[in-house]
């Protein structure tokens, strides 16, 4: 990776009975090679902004993460007119919030363009601010249920129809 390049890899069952965290830095590629080989199996991936962390695994140790993830950033982009009823004029004010005026002056030229989040402000534009934080998982999955609830059991985000 150009800018940095990874250093933990964070890997938990799916209600976090249990969370393993791995120091990439201070393993071998022998060590590193079954959780390579899990990482790149058939295990659903759930994370959230996870492009950069596999464009470094697959540059670093060629492992394709490929199938079997749902990325509930992606989930909740989609999630804004699928569920939420997003309407295109608010679309153009989060984008208007980074490009500024040109938004306004030509949306034809920012068609198909979302504006993504990070997982705090996320939370904390649905109604969790100051109620939940980025650890407090059990109340962030009954979240991702209640606003995704096919993608949250299947993630299967890309199945998702647009209006």
């Amino acid at each position: 990776m150009e800018d940095g390049a990874l250093s933990l890899i964070c890997v938990g069952t799916a209600f976090a009975q249990f969370v393993f965290l791995f120091d990439v830095v201070a393993l071998t590629r022998y060590d590193l090679q079954p959780l390579l080989n899990f990482l790149g199996g058939k295990v659903m991936k759930v994370v959230w902004d996870g492009r950069m962390d596999f464009i470094e695994l697959w540059s670093t140790y060629n492992i394709s993460i490929g199938k079997n993830v749902c990325d509930l950033q992606v989930a909740e982009v989609l999630s804004r007119s699928n569920f939420r009823g997003e309407r295109e004029d608010e679309r153009l004010g989060r984008l208007a919030t980074y490009f500024g005026s040109p938004v306004w002056k030509n949306p034809l030229q920012f068609a198909g363009i979302h504006r993504v989040v990070g997982l705090q402000q996320c939370l904390e534009e649905n109604g969790y601010r100051g109620l939940v934080g980025k650890d407090r998982k059990s109340l962030f999955l009954r979240y991702w249920s209640m606003v995704l609830p096919g993608v949250v059991r299947s993630c299967d985000v890309f199945q998702l129809k647009s209006r």
